[in-house]
């Protein structure tokens, strides 16, 4: 198969991709990259030029990385351990009574989601966790962020090893 058709299967996999999507969303790792407009470009004129080859070669090796660096933290349980940690800040906070707490429930929600599923979690994911933390009205809030932090550090850890089994 050439390098074409290899790039070509390999946008079409990060296009279809919904749970991925995060990774190339803002604040995500590969922000700077758009799939679908690379498609959408792509398929006006027929092909991908030699650029574009290389491009998304490159892009979809950083996103396989990104997957399985996911799937890994999601098999040792600390996916589902950062997941349960919100879950229960959700729990605890008072009752939504503006439209400001109801979108911060909401992108709480959204986070506990995205690392119950454990599928595309990036470190971007952290950094929200932290941030809406901050925003609410809880108590104990350095307790969280230790919480939070220990998971990230886990992360990068699998990312880590991750790249070095990569490069051997």
């Amino acid at each position: 198969m050439s390098d074409h058709e290899m790039a070509w299967i390999e946008l079409n996999t990060m296009v279809n991709d919904i749970d991925a999507q995060t990774f190339f969303a803002k604040n995500g790792p590969l922000s700077w990259f758009s799939p679908k407009k690379t498609y959408a470009l792509a398929f006006t004129r027929g092909n991908l030029s030699d650029k574009q080859v290389l491009l998304v070669r490159s892009v979809y090796q950083l996103y396989s990385k990104f997957k399985e660096v996911s799937k890994r933290f999601q098999t040792i349980g600390e996916s589902n351990k950062m997941a349960m940690l919100l879950y229960e800040i959700l729990k605890e906070k008072p009752k939504v009574s503006s439209k400001e707490e109801r979108s911060l429930s909401q992108r709480i929600s959204r986070i506990i989601h995205i690392f119950r599923d454990g599928n595309a979690i990036h470190i971007g994911h952290f950094n929200e966790a932290e941030l809406l933390v901050g925003e609410l009205p809880i108590a104990e809030k350095d307790k969280i962020w230790e919480q939070i932090h220990t998971s990230r550090r886990v992360y990068l850890n699998k990312l880590y090893e991750t790249s070095i089994k990569k490069s051997l």
